[in-house]
């Protein structure tokens, strides 16, 4: 049953893994349902939602990342391409996502180049499994249409609210430090600022703000701003200066 597992991860049908162990159809089917219930499976008819991913941490993760700055597309026949656009400045969080990716798709080859004209590293990974994983993927930019998570993504990440809130600063957040002057003296107060022009992307955001206790304000339209000193503390918990 493992090997079944590995060869469906690598891309392999059900009809090639049934002739490559010498198992019927039926049975490849049994156990690749049991795993992962992918919809859209070759040769296999199953009806299950998408595939639970294996790492639920990685993948609220990684889900945050997407919302704020990635985005899929079809690279040949059914493989798609995921790629991140991560600011230059923070190799860490590139190596995390590449990371988080290889936890999620064991088997499959995250990459990392540095784009010539601007300061963006790209984070890319090929797999099938990018429409199911995301399913907010679809044709023209996150805010000219609906993104709402599937009830099965919203079972992730509100257990995971962490995770996803660090992906999202990660790739559309800062954390900043502001001066405020208080006649011959100046005070420094960490800050924290979400960026997005979909307004269901920041609907998302604050949503899972809520669920920490973090108080924020949309000071405009596309933005979100975490200020009181007890909500900063929150996410200095687990977010920090980014680098």
């Amino acid at each position: 049953m493992d090997e079944a597992h590995g060869l469906w991860q690598e891309g392999l049908s059900g009809s090639e893994i049934g002739r490559k162990l010498g198992v019927p159809q039926r049975t490849v089917a049994h156990w690749v349902k049991g795993w992962c219930g992918h919809p859209r499976a070759r040769g296999l008819r199953i009806e299950q939602p998408p595939p639970w991913p294996p790492d639920l941490r990685s993948y609220a993760y990684l889900l945050g990342l997407y919302l704020g700055d990635g985005h899929i597309a079809a690279v040949r026949g059914t493989t798609y391409v995921l790629r991140l656009a991560l600011d230059a400045a923070y190799p860490r969080i590139a190596a995390e996502a590449l990371a988080a990716i290889h936890r999620l798709l064991p088997t499959r080859n995250p990459r990392v180049g540095r784009a010539r004209d601007v300061k963006m590293f790209r984070v890319e990974c090929n797999s099938r499994w990018w429409p199911d994983l995301f399913p907010q993927h679809g044709p023209g930019r996150k805010h000219e249409r609906p993104i709402v998570l599937e009830p099965w993504q919203r079972l992730i990440t509100e257990t995971h609210p962490h995770e996803l809130l660090r992906g999202l600063i990660h790739s559309d957040g800062c954390r900043y430090v502001a001066n405020q002057r208080d006649g011959a003296r100046t005070y420094r107060y960490v800050r924290y600022m979400f960026s997005n022009r979909s307004e269901d992307i920041l609907h998302i955001f604050c949503g899972h703000a809520d669920l920490l206790g973090v108080r924020w304000t949309r000071p405009n339209f596309k933005e979100v701003q975490i200020a009181r000193r007890d909500s900063v503390a929150v996410l200095e918990q687990f977010i920090g200066p980014k680098r």
